[in-house]
């Protein structure tokens, strides 16, 4: 049985989101310890292939959102690393809002900083109610979240 349920997890998607002032540390803590796993997860540059986070390191990203779009069925966790500050450059973007209704439609997960995600998730309050959308913690305790939220998907 857990030979399928496997198989199953490395079909899904788990996406960080990247954009201008997002938290380059959780981006990259979340990734690492994703793909360390062996989970599916994608940086996914929401202006662009390349851009610097919010203490200038630049990261480079796996595809764009209009690349990521044909595989939301497929999504399994959404992390948006970043805080109001970083949300802010995102938050009318129809593209990202369209795309974070199909994946919570469909039950994925939403990591997300210390910032009103209802905003881009019409339907939060219903997904903070049955537990779909996660804040992480400081920056000191990420990457002991990063660890606990991968051993859920792998649930």
């Amino acid at each position: 049985m857990r030979g399928r349920r496997y198989r199953a997890i490395q079909e899904q998607f788990v996406l960080v989101f990247w954009a201008k002032d997002f938290e380059e540390a959780t981006a990259a803590t979340f990734v690492a310890e994703l793909r360390g796993a062996g989970l599916r997860a994608k940086l996914v540059g929401l202006n662009a292939h390349e851009m610097a986070g919010i203490h200038g390191l630049a990261l480079v990203t796996d595809c764009t959102l209009e690349e990521a779009l044909p595989y939301a069925q497929s999504v399994s966790a959404v992390v948006l690393p970043c805080d109001e500050r970083g949300f802010h450059h995102i938050r009318n973007d129809p593209r990202l809002t369209l795309f974070c209704k199909q994946v919570l439609d469909n039950r994925a997960l939403f990591i997300v900083g210390q910032f009103d995600v209802a905003a881009l998730l019409h339907s939060a309050s219903e997904a903070q109610a049955t537990g779909q959308i996660l804040t992480y913690p400081p920056s000191a305790e990420i990457a002991t979240f990063a660890r606990t939220v991968t051993t859920r998907l792998l649930e």
